[in-house]
């Protein structure tokens, strides 16, 4: 019904009416969404409860938008209730993901007792967005991870790092030189075995300390610079939350017919034992292979 309307005000070409039908597409109003739920109408009931937006899912997660998609503040008797998140909880992870039953009710169970929310803003927030470039006149696959930066009076998106996997083939790929080191009394002999470190062939990089990994952003921008890189398309969005303590859960789209479906958890992994800068790194693909 929405989408033959939608249809209609293209044919009638009305720039005016047509904002209007995309408003009530997303949002809706309390008119149109009485009419049709008198009428029972279940396209419409399915497209209300569909989570459109991210900032939906993070509404809903928090109990501060109702399941026709009315938003619910602070002096609303109903605001960020125990019974609210428990009812929109079943709408806004997948169902069809194969997240454990225990891991799901325990992670619920926490948010709402004691209870915790999402914040837009906050930390332990990003975006990752798989683009796709021609890499030296060849297709390739890079990924960038975008985090919010609080600028002035407002925030903007940023890219925080790259993932290329070429990078990673030309990084501690020569395991058997994973034990080079140089001796604590190197200094003693004015550092005179800088020789094997920069021999012909020599991987650099285990001398480098523990914590090193080299910055995919560094290494892109570089090249992009330098004409390696020419951008096609943006092909998959996905975002990471790691807000909730113990825990990290990825949010995707899911494009389906019915209630379940849209910006949805699809993944759910307990990781109290972990830090969450640890987290970080292993969603990057930043971890060192040897």
């Amino acid at each position: 019904m929405v989408f033959q309307i939608l249809f209609n005000m293209l044919k009638m070409k009305s720039i005016k009416f047509l904002f209007i039908s995309i408003s009530l597409l997303l949002w809706g109003t309390a008119g149109i969404q009485d009419t049709y739920a008198q009428k029972g109408d279940p396209n419409l009931e399915e497209l209300y409860a569909q989570t459109k937006q991210v900032g939906q899912f993070i509404r809903r997660f928090n109990g501060e938008e109702d399941l026709k998609g009315t938003r619910i503040y602070e002096n609303d008797k109903t605001f960020r209730t125990e019974k609210l998140r428990a009812s929109l909880f079943p709408f806004i992870f997948d169902t069809y993901s194969p997240i454990p039953a225990s891991d799901l009710a325990a992670f619920q169970k926490q948010i709402l007792s004691k209870p915790q929310y999402l914040e837009f803003y906050g930390e332990g927030f990003m975006a990752e967005v798989r683009c796709r470039f021609m890499y030296k006149g060849v297709p390739a696959d890079v990924n960038l991870f975008m985090k919010l930066e609080k600028e002035n009076e407002g925030h903007k998106w940023v890219i925080d790092e790259v993932y290329f996997a070429n990078y990673n083939r030309g990084y501690f790929a020569d395991t058997a030189q994973a034990d080079k080191f140089l001796h604590p009394m190197s200094h003693e002999l004015d550092f005179m075995n800088f020789n094997k470190v920069f021999a012909k062939g020599a991987a650099v990089e285990f001398y480098a300390a523990k914590d090193f990994y080299p910055s995919h952003l560094s290494i892109f921008l570089n090249e992009y610079y330098s004409g390696l890189f020419k951008f096609e398309s943006v092909s998959e969005v996905r975002f990471h939350f790691m807000q909730i303590p113990g825990w990290y859960f990825e949010v995707t789209f899911q494009n389906r017919v019915g209630k379940n479906s849209g910006w949805l958890m699809t993944n759910l992994l307990n990781v109290s034992t972990f830090d969450s800068e640890y987290v970080k790194r292993v969603i990057m693909q930043k971890t060192r292979k040897p």
